[in-house]
């Protein structure tokens, strides 16, 4: 099927209990590389954020030096909290 460019689709708009409910059971997997893990003193705080962040990152160019990877991980988001799976065994390596 072609649209020409000044077709526009309608959808019906989301409510916040649409975007939600995709997070309860199982919730939503993304990929992603894991640089580290950092616990932080409190759970706010955007330079907190900041140097916990570029602190991995200077372990993590560190690790490149020497020849190592990132970890392939899922990060799962539900309802119920975060979870960390290391891609290739499937075990959960941080449960939050």
């Amino acid at each position: 099927r072609n649209f020409t460019p000044n077709t526009a689709v309608t959808t019906a708009p989301r409510t916040p209990s649409d975007t939600t409910s995709r997070f309860h059971g199982d919730g939503v997997r993304y990929k992603a590389k894991l640089i580290g893990v950092d616990p932080v003193p409190d759970a706010q705080g955007e330079k907190m954020c900041w140097d916990s962040m570029m602190k991995l990152k200077g372990f993590e160019a560190a690790a490149r030096k020497q020849g190592k990877h990132k970890q392939r991980v899922w990060l799962k988001v539900s309802s119920s909290g975060l979870r960390i799976v290391d891609e290739r065994t499937g075990v959960s390596c941080v449960v939050l």
